[in-house]
C-alpha cells in the first residue's frame, strides 16, 4: 500500500503548477502518489498536469468540470490509495524534507494526524514569518484544544495544507469538503476530522512553504469564479 496521496487542486495555475510538482518529484521520500485535479483550467494547466503524468508513474492527473477547490478535493479523496492524506495548492511548494519528515513523525507516534510547521513567502526566497505552532511532540486531541492560544488555533483549524490526514479515518467516518461552502471549507473539514481523532503529533520543523501571491493567491481566484458562477 502507498504511504501516501498528495492531493494538489489545479485551477489556472501554470504560472506556478511546474514549481508544485518539481517540489514533489524532489522529496527525499519516495512512497507517494501525486493526484493532480485539473478543475476546468482554461490556461495550460491541464496539459502541465498530463506531461508530468506521462512522465512518472506516481503522477495521476485527472480533468473535471470546474466546480471550485472543495469539489476537486474531494474528487482526490475518491482516487487515493496512500495510508495518509496531503493536501498541497499549486501555487506552493514543500521543502525536500517535508515527506520523510512527516512520516518518521507520522510512524513514531502513530498519530492520527501530524501537524507541520510552514514558511510564509512573499516572492521565491522572502520569508516573511512562520506559523506559529504548539509544541513539538505527541498530544492528545482534546488536551491541545483545551491548551491552544489563539494565534496557535489557526494553524490547527484553518489550514489543510500543513498536515498528514489518516485516510482510514477519513473514509471510515466519510469526512468530505461541503460542496455549498466556499469560505471556511478548510476549518469545516477539520473541525469533522479532529472529532474523530485521539491524537496530534506536531512538528515544529518547517517543511511547506506558503506564497503570498499580492491578493492574487488561487484560492482567491477559486472562490472568485465560485461566486460568479453561482449567481
Amino acid at each position: 500500500m502507498t504511504e501516501l496521496s498528495i492531493i494538489v487542486p489545479v485551477y489556472n495555475a501554470e504560472a506556478f503548477l511546474t514549481g508544485c510538482i518539481e517540489s514533489v518529484l524532489a522529496q527525499t521520500f519516495a512512497d507517494y502518489e501525486l493526484l493532480l485535479i485539473d478543475d476546468g483550467s482554461t490556461d495550460g494547466s491541464g496539459e502541465i498536469c498530463d506531461q508530468y503524468a506521462g512522465r512518472d508513474a506516481r503522477v495521476r492527473a485527472v480533468h473535471v468540470p470546474n466546480g471550485g477547490p472543495a469539489t476537486a478535493r474531494n474528487k482526490g479523496l475518491e482516487m487515493a490509495v496512500g495510508r495518509y492524506i496531503q493536501f498541497l495548492d499549486a501555487d506552493d511548494e514543500l521543502e525536500p524534507e517535508c515527506c520523510v519528515v512527516f512520516c518518521e513523525t507520522a510512524r513514531a507516534y502513530d498519530a492520527d494526524v501530524v501537524l507541520g510547521g510552514a514558511g510564509i513567502f512573499e516572492g521565491k526566497d522572502r520569508l516573511i514569518r512562520r506559523l506559529a505552532m504548539p509544541a513539538d511532540g505527541i498530544h492528545r486531541t482534546a488536551d491541545l484544544l483545551r491548551a491552544l492560544e489563539p494565534a496557535r488555533s489557526g494553524t490547527l483549524f484553518n489550514c489543510v495544507w500543513n498536515k498528514w490526514y489518516r485516510a482510514s479515518a477519513i473514509q471510515k467516518h466519510r469526512i468530505r469538503y461541503e460542496h455549498d461552502v466556499w469560505l471556511g471549507e478548510d476549518f469545516l473539514f477539520n473541525c469533522a476530522y479532529l472529532r474523530t481523532c485521539d491524537s496530534v503529533a506536531v512538528t515544529t520543523q518547517p517543511l511547506y512553504r506558503y506564497y503570498k501571491r499580492a491578493g492574487d493567491s488561487l484560492t482567491s481566484r477559486f472562490r472568485a469564479d465560485e461566486m460568479a458562477r453561482r449567481r
